[in-house]
């Protein structure tokens, strides 16, 4: 089975500007012992935020779809001499799956396996996005993470991960340049992606993304995030590796968040990566 995009973790000082922020995109929203955890669909969770003394990413965690691919995939990473630490019972709960264990990349980016994710005792409900977000086999959505070597980062996913190269994307030239790899696992264009260059990620992770079933829809989150005042961190536009229509605001922890539609579906039977010169076709200006 393809690797999937299970869930991530946050740490984050402010739960209660967390809430709000998710009520505005139309997270399904529970709470458990200073945590929020935000549901997209019919899993448990989706995206799991600590009460901590930090705003940052703490881990994602990959899908691998039963307990025997769970313990090969281990045997591969550590073969591989990476060294991989089986998570606890709380942790599992935390999670809401049947085990993990955590690892990092050759850039210190923190990731996770996992197998037994668990769906919700109860329906899906959200006042915006009535139907869900759009996960099933493409996962949640993607990660974009800076990093001080993304071709080695690239390397790993390509190797340990089961990764395939969707394309590049090198924008400016000198001190002001930017390289990008665009990773897929399964059929969503990319579920990660590295960079190293100019562009400015304070946190471990520049953004994470998750995908609404409408253009439409991605316009009424538009409209709800500028009413209520969340910080824009790019206005909509369109990308031109995945074609996905989206924009960016800011969370409360300072990552960034996409959310976006229409987003490119991958045969790998037919699929050759490209190298791109502008990350977007059209729009995404900074500032909204």
């Amino acid at each position: 089975m393809p690797l999937k995009l299970a869930y991530m973790g946050l740490n984050a000082t402010d739960l209660k500007a967390w809430r709000t922020f998710g009520s505005v995109i139309g997270f399904h929203i529970e709470d458990a012992d200073n945590t929020l955890l935000f549901r997209l669909d019919e899993k448990a969770r989706r995206i799991i935020i600590r009460r901590t003394s930090e705003d940052d990413y703490a881990y994602c965690g990959w899908d691998v779809g039963s307990a025997e691919a769970y313990a090969a995939r281990i045997d591969i990473l550590r073969a591989g001499g990476v060294e991989v630490v089986e998570g606890d019972a709380a942790g599992a709960r935390e999670r809401a799956v049947e085990a993990y264990a955590g690892f990092t990349d050759p850039s210190g980016f923190r990731q996770e396996i996992a197998f037994g994710i668990k769906d919700a005792a109860t329906p899906f409900r959200s006042e915006y996005v009535k139907n869900g977000f759009s996960t099933g086999d493409g996962g949640f959505g993607h990660i974009l993470v800076k990093v001080s070597d993304y071709r080695a980062s690239e390397a790993f996913a390509l190797r340990f991960l089961d990764g395939k190269l969707s394309d590049h994307v090198v924008v400016g030239e000198g001190a002001g340049r930017t390289e990008m790899a665009f990773i897929h696992m399964n059929e969503r264009h990319h579920s990660i992606a590295f960079f190293e260059g100019s562009i400015p990620a304070p946190k471990k992770i520049h953004h994470f993304m998750v995908e609404v079933p409408t253009f439409e829809d991605v316009g009424r989150t538009y409209d709800r995030v500028r009413a209520a005042g969340v910080p824009i961190g790019l206005s909509i536009g369109q990308h031109s590796n995945d074609r996905e229509l989206s924009f960016y605001c800011i969370t409360p922890s300072g990552i960034w968040l996409e959310v976006g539609a229409g987003g490119v579906r991958i045969d790998d039977t037919a699929w050759q990566p490209s190298l791109y010169d502008n990350p977007s076709s059209w729009g995404h200006q900074f500032g909204g």
